[in-house]
Formats: structure tokens, sequence, C-alpha cells
């Protein structure tokens, strides 16, 4: 598990291996599980958290999720006054990874899709990759999500060799 924090946002990355026993499909479980790690959080980083989030799931199968928590601003903020509530959106997605450095072995390189946009490579499995070469992709590559990688996946070129 990876935490970052940006502006109003919190930005949760869990690979596969934490959410396998979890059903992204049931709200119910994944709203009381969000809850969970929301407070665990909260504890661990003294972290205030409380009121209104709107929750963007990110999956993938190749990597896990990517949890975007951002605070909505509420007329009236004390409505929700130490308590957690959330408007969750699951969104299927296919991560892409920007090549920072090389150091990814070939055998894991052909395992890859590789994208061409702006000067910049960027990879996206095109098979089931082990923990331990997701693990050295991930010390290579930035991981980019969302639209940012859908636009990238328009305007890209495919290629074949980095």
């Amino acid at each position: 598990m990876k935490l970052t924090l940006q502006n109003n946002e919190i930005i949760i990355y869990l690979n596969k291996t934490y959410i396998k026993n979890i059903d992204l499909q049931n709200k119910k479980i994944l709203e009381n599980y969000l809850n969970k790690l929301l407070n665990k959080i909260k504890n661990k980083y003294e972290l205030y958290i409380s009121g209104y989030y709107d929750v963007k799931i990110y999956l993938s199968e190749e990597y896990g999720i990517i949890i975007n928590i951002e605070k909505e601003n509420l007329d009236y903020p004390e409505y929700f006054a130490g308590e957690i509530d959330m408007n969750i959106s699951v969104i299927e997605d296919r991560f892409l990874y920007e090549v920072e450095n090389i150091d990814i072995p070939k055998s894991i390189l052909k395992k890859l899709e590789k994208y061409k946009f702006l000067d910049k490579i960027y990879l996206r499995p095109k098979e089931n990759l082990s923990d331990i070469e997701l693990g050295v992709i991930l010390e290579n590559t930035k991981l980019i999500y969302g639209e940012k990688a859908k636009q990238i996946l328009a305007k890209s070129r495919k290629i074949e060799v980095i």
C-alpha cells in the first residue's frame, strides 16, 4: 500500500494482493472496507478525515486498484462532523507505466506493449505478470491511470522496441 496526499485529495495505491478477497462490485462490502481503510489511515497518519467524499476506484486486473478520495466542499460541513460518508465509483481501467529509466529486463519487456507519445515511452502489460515482475516495472516507471492514460493511448503510437 502506498498513500499520497495532493491538495484536497488522498490517493491510495493497493496492488492486487491487498484486494484479492474484496468484492468490488458489492457496494456495501466496498463501503465498509473503505471506512475501515480511512479510519486506519486517519489513526496512523493523524489526519482529520470527516465529511462527504467523492471516491473513485480505478481497477486494473494487472495492478490492483488506485483509490482517489476527494473531499466535497459542502454548504453545511458540520452536518458530517466526526463522520464519513462517500459517493463511490468503480472504474475499470488499463494503467500505463511511463518509463523513467530502462532497467527493465528483456524477459519482462517482451510481456509488455510499448507506446510512444510526446518523446515518452509507456508500457502496458499484454499478459499477467508476477508480483516480482510488476515490482520491477513499478521501480522503474511512473504509474499513469484514468483520463490521462486514455488520452495517451488514443494519441500514442505502438512501437516494438525501446
